[in-house]
């Protein structure tokens, strides 16, 4: 990661840090392989339809703080790619407005974002997303570069 970005932060639910380091390295490489310049790591809250960040980098905590926990059916990437089990690739400003309007209206900048669920075969644990300047979409216009 570079200068400027926070790693490994941990939410405010205070749930103990297991795993955070390996989830920590994981993100900073994944998003030092795409070039992103944000991301984040969240898990399913074992007794709700929740999502809770877990990890992440590139971002003020005050600015990433509304979106710790995260309902499972909330309209965001994050959560349809955990909740639908798929790749979300926005790849940029229009399609996020015309998919994710909310998010377009607190967030009006370039950039792509690629959501991808955290699961295996048979369970789903979570989901990670990054953030990368929006002229990478040339290079990965699927988002498949992220996976």
């Amino acid at each position: 990661m570079s200068e400027g970005q926070s790693s490994a932060q941990a939410p405010a639910s205070g749930r103990a840090p297991v795993g955070r380091p390996l989830l920590s390295l994981s993100l900073a490489s994944m998003m030092d392989e795409v070039h992103a310049h944000s991301g984040a790591v969240y898990l399913l809250s074992p007794d709700q339809p929740v999502l809770e960040m877990a990890v992440m980098a590139g971002l003020p905590r005050a600015f990433a703080a509304p979106w710790e926990r995260l309902a499972l059916s909330a309209p965001i990437p994050v959560s349809d790619a955990a909740r639908e089990r798929r790749l979300v690739w926005v790849g940029g400003e229009e399609e996020m407005a015309r998919h994710y309007p909310r998010i377009a209206m607190v967030l009006p900048y370039p950039f792509s974002l690629a959501a991808l669920p955290v699961a295996t075969a048979t369970r789903a644990y979570g989901a990670v997303f990054v953030t990368c300047p929006a002229h990478t979409h040339r290079t990965c216009p699927t988002g498949s570069a992220i996976i």
